[in-house]
């Protein structure tokens, strides 16, 4: 079935007469009534029960109408979005990243969706979860970017990646010579944590999990003004982290995780209610496979 199908069944429907509905549909009687019979035909049941003096619905032609119109209304809907989002201007989508999400690829993916959706604005500023959280509650963001799962009735999420977890260590530390570290070797050692007022996530998970196995180790929580991958090139401690994270460090160097296998997952995660058409498209962008876009602009994102 097509939307002229569609359309045809539903003036069909409503008319119970099939001149007046194919003036309606604006042709003539006989192309419309073979259109409903193809209908028919495909459907293999009968729509339509036809005599000479009444046209009325079938038990599937009951069910139908009401799920074409549905259809349609979607369709008009649909049509009617990407026509202000195409020719709107001043549309305006407000992202916040964590410090983890955005040292991730997601910076191609806001650039890529830029380079395909020019005429929206996009406003884009780095909170730690707790304000991000807050400030997505308010409405004051669109959409956020972080490591953690919202267990709230009002906020959808989507897992956009996942990646394996290990530790950044400063190349002055001897288990930097090691190609893989188990649990054990963390005996004892500082693993550098955001600090005490943010949402930890997989922190305080993988926390939790040396607790369950009796491996005692320190934890420093990093200052405002301080950087945690920094932190681990000085030699402060372990940042618990993934590889897609760790940039090139000339003093430090990733080391994978040998017996634990969670990973740092990356989610959006946004209000279910927002009527914004700038989240719609930017909602659909990120759905739709775009995890690794070519962009001309990778991380320009001003």
């Amino acid at each position: 079935m097509d939307i002229k199908e569609l359309k045809a069944f539903i003036f069909l429907a409503e008319e119970l007469n099939f001149t007046r509905a194919a003036e309606r549909f604006g042709i003539s009687q006989p192309p419309f009534t073979r259109m409903i019979k193809q209908m028919e035909n495909h459907l293999g049941v009968p729509l339509f029960k036809r005599s000479t003096r009444n046209v009325e619905l079938t038990g599937e032609g009951v069910y139908l109408l009401q799920k074409a119109k549905s259809i349609l209304r979607d369709v008009q809907e649909v049509e009617s979005n990407i026509q202000i989002i195409g020719h709107k201007k001043n549309n305006k989508l407000a992202i916040s990243l964590s410090p983890a999400s955005i040292h991730s690829n997601l910076p191609r993916i806001i650039s890529s969706f830029k380079e395909h959706f020019p005429r929206i604005d996009i406003d884009m500023n780095v909170h730690s979860g707790t304000i991000a959280l807050k400030k997505l509650k308010a409405g004051e963001v669109d959409v956020i970017f972080g490591t953690n799962e919202l267990p709230h009735e009002r906020i959808e999420q989507f897992k956009l990646q996942s990646h394996e977890l290990g530790i950044l260590v400063s190349l002055d530390n001897p288990l930097s010579k090691k190609k893989n570290l188990t649990f054990r070797q963390l005996e004892n050692q500082t693993l550098i944590f955001h600090g005490k007022k943010d949402s930890l996530g997989f922190q305080k998970e993988f926390h939790d999990f040396l607790g369950k196995n009796e491996i005692k180790v320190k934890i420093y929580f990093k200052k405002e003004h301080e950087s945690c991958s920094n932190l681990a090139v000085l030699g402060k401690g372990l940042l618990i982290t993934s590889k897609v994270f760790v940039h090139h460090e000339k003093n430090a160097v990733f080391i994978p995780f040998s017996d634990y296998q969670s990973r740092l997952n990356i989610y959006s995660s946004w209000v279910t209610s927002n009527p914004s058409l700038a989240l719609s498209a930017f909602l659909s962008f990120i759905k739709s496979g775009y995890k690794n876009p070519h962009s001309h602009t990778d991380q320009h994102l001003a």
